[in-house]
């Protein structure tokens, strides 16, 4: 298989009209367009094989859909690990030792959460950074970065001194913008006119006539 590379050396996203729900779209059109061009056909016989077709191609696009939300989820959940975990830290450690880590983490994290201005909070990064306290640093950098009312500089300090947090950063921030249009139709299944006003139960039992 060939993978299309950016110009960043990341593979190229699918072209947006060339996804499998698109293809099972354009799949079923054509057997819909087969079904319609059949003379010999009764108009019952004519709309039983378009429910047919439009049933299985529902059940095919439903199944994507349903892949896509738990491969989005799991992304998710990566995505915020990547950002605000130790993973990277602890992964070479004995378990005496990540037990250890763990545990100086979140009284870090505690430490964190008593911060309440952005002055206090970047005086005790700069701090952490200069005595090598990676945990108080990533304590305070995720404080920053999840604050309702936003500490920009400590999270911009905090992000220009670690690239790979950067870089999950911005996977996050990108994971969390809002669908465009031609994702949130990604997965529809448009109904042929000539089964308007049949519910699913009433084609199902149409398609299995």
């Amino acid at each position: 298989m060939t993978v299309i590379l950016r110009s960043d050396n990341r593979p190229a996203e699918p072209a947006t009209w060339d996804r499998p729900a698109d293809r099972a779209r354009a799949s079923a059109e054509s057997s819909y367009a087969a079904i319609r061009a059949n003379t010999d056909l009764t108009p019952t016989a004519m709309q039983r094989g378009l429910a047919k077709a439009y049933m299985n191609s529902k059940a095919t696009i439903d199944t994507l859909a349903g892949n896509a939300g738990v491969e989005t989820a799991v992304t998710l959940a990566a995505a915020k690990r990547a950002v605000y975990g130790i993973d990277d830290l602890t992964k070479r450690m004995t378990p005496a030792e990540q037990t250890a880590t763990q545990q100086s983490f979140r009284d870090a994290q505690q430490r964190a959460a008593a911060l309440s201005t952005e002055s206090e909070a970047l005086g005790l990064l700069d701090t952490a950074n200069n005595v090598g306290d990676e945990l108080l640093a990533r304590a305070i950098g995720n404080q920053a970065l999840t604050s309702f009312t936003g500490w920009p500089s400590v999270s911009e300090q905090y992000l220009a001194d670690r690239p790979d947090k950067a870089a999950a950063w911005q996977q996050l921030t990108e994971l969390g913008r809002p669908a465009g249009a031609a994702t949130l139709f990604e997965f529809a299944v448009p109904r042929p006119g000539e089964l308007a006003g049949l519910s699913d139960g009433q084609l199902t039992a149409l398609a299995d006539s």
